[in-house]
């Protein structure tokens, strides 16, 4: 399959190659002599280039003809590199290859081959877990036995043993594609519910969900999916200990693995690494931040690539780390071009935050402005937060001709974006109210709006109508003012 490529996919394929892959690259060239000069120095143009400039690529490539062809066949030709690196080290591949085979030598008629292949790579199958092959493996030896070998060296229970292993897959595969499709439907109502008409959608996924009893949980496939789905649910319903308790066990869950098992899942391994220090960085003791962050280093370029450091910095919040956190991110270098909103709007709140409690207000103020003057609609629970944050900053900083108006426009803004919750008016209300109150009143006023403040959280029923409480220790800020004691833990 020929697919035009533009220079831009060319440009993106090429910089994800690491070093050995590029040098690999090279050597499988050599097979190609012909149009290896052409499409190597294109290759090596590209290559150069940290950011992609098409005129400056144009004009060095001037001199090649048919250039739109050479990029796809450069294309193609990287891939098939890659493919041909690592299908000895990646099952998948294995067995992909040997199920490719099986067809090749049933077409010939080599049967005894054939079947002797399929044992390979059903071994292979069994031995990694990988369910979703296994009913194509079983497939091709009822077809090799109906067809040409009619069971002539099959036993009795050999039949048996076969016949309950491609119902029981079957099964096992129910449950797979059940969790799977409801983590997909919502990935998909995520995209394109209303933030009003969202949770209600997915509890009704929920629920469908929640009454199916996995046949097999003992599938690493399948109880994978299982623990992904419900980390899912509650990380849109922002429900972080959830979140958190769900990632936490799928991380145990991977830590009993055979190193050689656990190989085959890196990549997940590190996902479930930085969602468990994401969602934790919100809601876990401090006791857990240690071996949180160091669960992180373990992760290649955990120490350059931006979702991790946004993650690191607020874990080194919540450990009280103000000044280094600062430091570390000042000397960071991010880019939020390819991650999804929530990081961007994750990483100026926090840094809002953090330059709050050291009592940099216009710094702090400016993180905030970088939430709040964003068109989109989404993460609506962080440009709250954000609104909220920019009340207090201001309030500490004596601006009390300014707040009026602010709050006034805030409340505004949240209402019409549907998103004026019950604290925030109870929160917005108590400013207007102190603001109007000498400073000698205050700290009389600060002591009955924690009453409201714990009636109110004492009343609410739902983890996730708590949410709000994870970005900010509202209650460390109030007592602050009734002790005139300094505010130096931002996060609970």
């Amino acid at each position: 399959m020929s697919l035009r490529i533009t220079t831009l996919k060319l440009f993106k394929l090429i910089k994800t190659l690491k070093k050995e892959e590029k040098r690999y690259f090279k050597l499988f060239t050599k097979n190609n002599r012909y149009k290896q000069g052409k499409y190597l120095e294109i290759f090596e143009v590209l290559n150069k280039q940290d950011n992609l400039d098409l005129d400056r690529y144009k004009k060095q490539l001037q001199h090649i003809k048919q250039l739109s062809s050479l990029q796809s066949y450069l294309y193609e030709q990287i891939l098939q590199s890659l493919q041909t690196q690592y299908t000895s080290s990646n099952i998948e591949r294995q067995i992909m290859d040997g199920l490719i085979r099986i067809e090749l030598l049933f077409e010939r008629h080599l049967m005894e081959e054939a079947n002797a292949l399929v044992s390979k790579i059903e071994k292979l199958a069994t031995d990694y877990d990988k369910p979703l092959f296994l009913p194509l493996i079983y497939m091709w030896w009822f077809k090799i036995e109906n067809s040409f070998l009619r069971y002539k060296d099959t036993s009795s229970k050999q039949f048996g043993e076969y016949k309950d292993k491609a119902r029981k897959i079957m099964a096992v595969l129910t449950d797979y594609i059940q969790y799977y499709t409801a983590v997909s439907e919502g990935v998909f109502l995520k995209q394109y519910e209303s933030s009003r008409t969202l949770l209600p959608a997915l509890e009704q996924l929920e629920q469908a969900i929640d009454s199916y009893v996995p046949q097999h949980p003992e599938s690493i496939p399948v109880k994978i999916i299982y623990l992904q789905l419900k980390a899912f649910f509650a990380s849109v319903k922002y429900n972080y200990s959830d979140a958190y308790s769900y990632w936490s066990q799928l991380d145990q869950f991977l830590a009993t693995m055979s190193p050689q098992l656990l190989e085959h899942y890196q990549y997940l391994y590190y996902d479930v690494i930085h969602s468990c220090a994401y969602n934790g960085s919100f809601v876990a003791p401090k006791t857990e931040i240690p071996s949180l962050l160091q669960k992180l280093a373990t992760i290649p370029n955990s120490n350059s690539a931006t979702q991790f450091i946004v993650v690191k910095h607020k874990l080194m919040l919540k450990m009280g780390q103000y000044q280094n956190a600062l430091d570390y991110v000042n000397q960071a270098t991010l880019d939020f071009s390819y991650l999804p909103l929530n990081y961007k709007f994750t990483f100026h709140y926090n840094l809002g935050v953090n330059y709050f409690i050291i009592r940099q207000y216009d710094e702090a103020l400016n993180a905030f402005d970088v939430i709040l003057e964003e068109k989109s609609t989404q993460v609506p629970h962080i440009r709250v937060a954000a609104f909220i944050l920019k009340i207090i900053t201001f309030y500490e900083k004596d601006e009390y001709l300014v707040l009026p108006y602010l709050l006034s426009t805030i409340q505004r803004q949240l209402k019409s974006a549907g998103i004026l919750f019950q604290f925030e008016q109870l929160f917005l209300k108590f400013i207007k109210k102190i603001i109007r109150h000498p400073k000698s009143d205050r700290a009389a006023l600060f002591i009955k709006f924690k009453e409201q403040y714990l009636e109110f959280i004492d009343q609410i029923e739902h983890s996730e109508q708590k949410e709000f409480l994870v970005f900010f220790n509202y209650q460390g800020w109030i007592d602050s003012h009734i002790t005139n004691q300094k505010f130096a833990n931002p996060f609970t």
